[in-house]
C-alpha cells in the first residue's frame, strides 16, 4: 500500500509550489490505483495549510480527496499497546513536536498496510519504518 503526506497533496494543489508539476502528475497517477491509504490526519495538515489563504478552496480540497472512490481513508485506531510504544520512544529520545505526529501517522499508516511513503522528509519517516520512504522531488 502507498501514502503521502499533506506536503505532497498541497503542492500538488498549488500552482505556486515549485513542486506543482511533480506533485500533481503524482497525484493523477496515484488518483486511479486501488492501494492508495490517506490519513484524516494527513488531510487535517492538508486543511489547516490551504485554509490560511483560502477556507472555500481548502474544504473543495479535502472533499474531492475524501470522495475519491479508489483510495481508502483511515483514521487512528492505535491501541494503548501501540501508543505507549510511541510515547516510550518519544521519552527516550527527547523528540521534538513533528516527530511526534510522524510517530503517530506512521502507526496509523501501517497498522492499514503501508509499506510505501511520499514525502519530502523521506529521511525522517525512513528511520521511522517505512519500507520506502520516497522523495518524489529527489533526482
Amino acid at each position: 500500500m502507498i501514502s503521502l503526506d499533506a506536503g505532497i497533496l498541497y503542492a500538488a494543489v498549488n500552482a505556486r509550489s515549485p513542486h506543482f508539476p511533480a506533485a500533481r502528475e503524482l497525484v493523477e497517477k496515484l488518483s486511479a490505483s486501488r492501494d492508495v491509504v490517506v490519513s484524516e490526519q494527513v488531510l487535517i495538515q492538508l486543511y489547516g495549510a490551504l485554509a490560511h489563504a483560502d477556507p472555500a478552496g481548502a474544504e473543495k480540497v479535502v472533499r474531492a480527496l475524501r470522495r475519491n472512490p479508489n483510495w481508502r481513508i483511515v483514521d487512528v485506531q492505535s491501541t494503548r499497546v501501540q501508543m505507549n510504544a510511541v510515547w516510550e520512544a518519544v521519552f527516550a529520545q527527547g523528540e521534538d513536536l513533528a516527530t511526534i505526529y510522524r510517530r503517530r501517522l506512521i502507526a496509523t499508516l501501517r497498522q492499514n498496510g503501508v509499506t510505501v511513503f511520499y514525502t519530502e522528509e523521506a529521511a525522517a519517516f525512513a528511520e521511522l519504518g517505512f519500507e520506502a520512504a520516497v522523495n518524489p522531488y529527489a533526482e
